[in-house]
């Protein structure tokens, strides 16, 4: 089936309203306090190192950077789920929190095997769970399409290429946001990948909340906490395919 046969499938455009989540490590700006003196100082070094980013997507400067960030990067070397290298990146979001942790915690297990020397001990790092208000009355439900093997297509844990496809005929029948099951949850978490900053009503991060993420290499076990409550836990085991951690692309 085709990627615009699919779009019809799935019910054509349809509106939608929620509030959704997105986790990112803790920012730059807090790794460049210790390498100056002052706020002055601090703000100067900060500028110098914004103009060797990539420019920020149209109108959207003046956003907050956690917002504005994912449409100002382009998709890594191998693309994003819905979005070829060649194209502008989306902002991918959870409904629920535990769906996106359950995406952030393969992306650490994904980052910590990709390094050439193996981590002799537990590998901490600190992060920010953030809610966004959206609100679409051009988004595409990928999650009412009826067909079991259009959504395991849909929900490749290793191959971008056919959802790709729908990313690009989405943008060209004007979709701002896709709604699409988690290929990482196993809860059948629902995401959604937005194109358009301006669908965002939210003008900062709202209900912010700080993680502490611990990674053990040797018993491949990720714990994400928050303060004063038990861990979320995930294994490496949860996310590997014929025995690998899936090899994106």
């Amino acid at each position: 089936m085709k990627a615009k046969q699919i779009i019809d499938v799935a019910g054509g455009l349809t509106t939608y309203a929620n509030s959704v989540c997105r986790m990112v490590e803790t920012q730059e700006y807090a790794a460049t306090t210790s390498l100056v003196d002052d706020l002055e100082e601090q703000a100067i070094l900060e500028q110098i190192l914004d103009d060797f980013k990539p420019g920020y997507a149209d109108d959207t400067q003046n956003l907050h950077y956690l917002i504005s960030t994912p449409f100002r990067y382009p998709p890594l070397k191998y693309g994003s789920r819905f979005g070829a290298i060649f194209e502008a990146s989306y902002f991918y979001a959870s409904e629920a929190i535990k769906t996106c942790l359950a995406e952030a915690a393969f992306y650490r297990f994904y980052l910590i095997d990709g390094t050439e020397t193996p981590f002799p001990k537990m590998v901490q790092s600190e992060h920010s769970l953030f809610f966004v208000r959206v609100l679409s009355s051009s988004a595409l439900d990928l999650t009412q399409i009826p067909d079991a093997e259009i959504q395991n297509q849909l929900t490749d844990p290793i191959s971008y290429s056919f959802t790709q496809q729908i990313g690009l005929q989405a943008r060209k029948v004007g979709a701002d946001l896709l709604r699409y099951f988690s290929a990482r949850s196993q809860e059948q978490g629902i995401n959604v990948a937005i194109d358009n900053h301006r669908i965002i009503q939210s003008e900062k991060p709202e209900d912010k909340v700080e993680y502490i993420c611990q990674l053990d290499p040797k018993t491949g076990i990720l714990r994400f906490s928050e303060p004063r409550t038990f861990p979320i836990m995930f294994t490496r085991e949860q996310f590997l395919v014929d025995g690998e951690l899936p090899l994106l692309g």
